[in-house]
């Protein structure tokens, strides 16, 4: 009498032959005379059925049980990958900066374009890189300058990493945002700033900060925004800034005085650059890496243990 697909006989066998004897599903296909995305629906009947228990005997570590926390609870978001840092050495924003230098070391291709926005953790990174056999094409400087900050400038990472990977670099020699949004627009018609921003549009990775909306803001200390216009802009429910775009915890973007004279890829561009990692430090950076993620810009976070226990505490409430 032949054997039907479904009955228990054949479930069994065929995860008995999966999981104990080690053969692969094509040879078990082959065997039965069926076809392979047959066999993976008997190997998931038997786990249905209680046929098969998989038990994991390792507990995960501390800093993979957050990775998969936060990756199930923002994979709706674009949320692909994270990578959550141990800090052995009492500096955050180093261990961070020295594990995103090694995602880009593992996974960089010839066929990249390298964007680059700015943050006093991807200032370190090009300390940490060398020329590597598989080099991106070039980089790119995703938003102007920020002068007067010695410690997060975009056009200062993107030169040094073009020294590094010995490779041409293509940057924004203008100021991240201007007094006069006429300025700006002129500005915009600059040989050298349309070859860059044509060069933006072809970028397929990126390295982006993750700012707040504290006195420590970045823009506050080089000068580009007060502090009464950042705390308007918190009052507006802003929880951090992307590249100086600021959003609030839902991930909705925050329409700032500021919007129409700044030098800056926008939320749309991002959202097309297909890798795009944001890196940040600290639990202060909680609510504003929560709500760059519902963003949507993000496909890979690169943070430190205490930024995500404290992500977890703040989805959790």
């Amino acid at each position: 009498m032949p054997r039907e697909k479904n009955n228990d006989e054949l479930i069994l066998k065929a995860a008995t032959l999966y999981y104990t004897n080690g053969n692969t599903q094509e040879q078990i296909a082959k065997k039965f005379g069926f076809s392979r995305p047959t066999v993976v629906r008997l190997l998931k009947q038997a786990r249905q059925k209680g046929f098969v228990e998989i038990k994991i005997t390792r507990k995960l570590s501390h800093a993979t049980h957050l990775e998969t926390l936060i990756e199930n609870e923002f994979a709706s978001d674009n949320l692909l990958e994270v990578i959550v840092v141990e800090n052995y050495d009492n500096d955050a924003k180093a261990a961070v900066a020295e594990r995103a230098a090694q995602y880009l070391s593992q996974n960089l291709r010839q066929d990249h374009i390298l964007g680059i926005g700015w943050s006093s953790t991807l200032m370190q990174i090009p300390d940490l890189l060398r020329k590597e056999k598989y080099a991106p094409e070039r980089v790119v400087q995703l938003g102007g300058y920020v002068g007067g900050i010695a410690t997060a400038n975009a056009q200062d990472i993107c030169l040094r990493l073009g020294l590094s990977f010995g490779i041409p670099v293509e940057s924004l020699p203008a100021p991240v945002i201007l007094k006069d949004p006429a300025v700006r627009d002129s500005l915009m018609q600059d040989p050298v700033i349309k070859n860059t921003l044509h060069w933006v549009e072809k970028c397929n990775i990126g390295l982006v900060g993750i700012g707040d909306v504290s006195t420590e803001s970045t823009l506050v200390k080089a000068g580009y925004i007060s502090a009464d216009e950042l705390d308007k802009v918190a009052r507006q429910g802003a929880v951090g800034d992307v590249l100086s775009h600021y959003y609030d915890i839902e991930g909705k973007e925050i329409k700032t005085a500021w919007q129409e004279a700044m030098i800056s890829i926008d939320m749309a561009q991002l959202r097309n650059i297909d890798n795009i990692i944001g890196v940040a430090a600290g639990a202060d950076k909680a609510n504003s890496m929560v709500g760059a993620i519902r963003c949507g810009i993000l496909n890979r976070i690169i943070i430190d243990v205490e930024l995500a226990e404290a992500m977890t505490r703040s989805i959790a409430r």
